[in-house]
């Protein structure tokens, strides 16, 4: 696995460059810098502040990179038929938080992303050779039960058929340039898992899993794990893999097979060169991506395959898909005005 040395300003600089050439694609118009002050809380804590609307909020400069709304980042305007689905999102995608302005107003939202792609019709039609074709009923942010049932693992989009088939997709943008979350300590003791009450051998299978993903058994000071795979969430996808199971468990429906679907957008290596002295910056954290990936599918995906069969019957096939977000909108049933809106994304 490639490491980098330039650490967060690297980062910053890779994504600064891509959120600037994305920008001119986009189409609309994006806020503008607003003025911005010092202000002290009282811990004494200064931090960079603007007006809006009566309000002072946080400032950034990555605030010229979101629309105004959320809905002026998607295709034709429109969250109707799923709109309550964002609204209840973990994420807070719709609503405005410390900065004053909504996740999915921005140019790098993923959510977003998978919205346009998947869009706003209860159903979608899904071809190509990876993923089974059909109708399917769509949802997004659908909450999955993991360990508190306050708190569910919200998973970006889930498509179900009538014949036993299940899709869930997590979508990602520039998360990847960023290393991965840290694991809670919680995900250590199976027996705060929902699974636990339905299937303990499950449950404590997954307990070893997680377990053979920190990369060492001490605390951090917050209480959380690092990953053995610095550059890709293992984390998060054996969370969902442990919550998936747990709610099909609960469903008590027909499953035939259940993919898990990592869609995620990159740049092809061709058009890269507007990065300039930041392009092998970006080329080794996506290296680094591909290399978890394949990390993940040798030592993770055949265990998860096995708990599924013990727990849902061994008939029942589960499949982990990494997708280049690029490739995944190829298996998408759309028509030709959507599929030019995509091109915003292209690079």
């Amino acid at each position: 696995m490639r490491y980098l040395t330039r650490g967060y300003e690297g980062v910053m600089a890779v994504e600064e460059k891509i959120l600037i050439k994305l920008k001119k694609q986009f189409p609309g118009n994006f806020l503008e810098l607003p003025e911005k002050f010092k202000a002290t809380d009282k811990n004494g804590r200064t931090a960079w502040k603007y007006y809006k609307n009566g309000s002072n909020f946080l400032y950034s400069d990555k605030l010229q990179y979101y629309y105004e709304t959320y809905s002026e980042n998607l295709f034709k305007g429109t969250l109707v038929n799923h709109r309550a689905e964002f609204e209840r999102a973990a994420g807070h995608e719709i609503e405005c938080n410390g900065y004053g302005v909504q996740k999915m107003a921005a140019i790098k939202s993923s959510s977003a992303l998978l919205f346009n792609t998947l869009g706003d019709d209860k159903y979608v039609a899904i071809k190509g050779p990876v993923l089974p074709n059909g109708n399917f009923h769509l949802k997004y942010e659908e909450p999955l039960p993991a360990i508190d049932p306050r708190y569910p693992a919200y998973i970006d989009g889930f498509l179900k058929d009538e014949n036993g088939m299940f899709i869930f997709i997590e979508s990602k943008m520039l998360e990847y340039l960023n290393l991965p979350r840290k694991l809670k300590k919680a995900y250590l003791d199976c027996e705060q898992y929902q699974l636990w009450k339905i299937d303990p051998y499950a449950a404590k299978s997954f307990q070893k899993l997680f377990e053979q993903s920190c990369c060492d058994k001490s605390l951090s000071k917050n209480g959380e794990y690092k990953s053995v795979i610095p550059a890709y969430d293992i984390f998060q996808i054996l969370i969902h893999s442990m919550a998936i199971l747990t709610f099909l468990l609960k469903l008590k429906d027909n499953v035939k097979e259940v993919f898990l679907v990592n869609t995620v957008w990159n740049i092809p290596e061709k058009s890269t060169d507007f990065l300039g002295e930041d392009k092998e910056e970006y080329l080794g954290k996506w290296e680094n991506v591909v290399t978890g990936v394949g990390h993940l599918q040798e030592y993770y995906l055949p265990e998860i395959q096995e708990i599924y069969k013990s727990a849902l019957g061994n008939e029942v096939i589960f499949s982990f898909c990494f997708l280049k977000w690029s490739d995944f909108k190829e298996m998408v049933e759309m028509d030709i005005e959507r599929k030019e809106y995509l091109k915003k994304y292209e690079l």
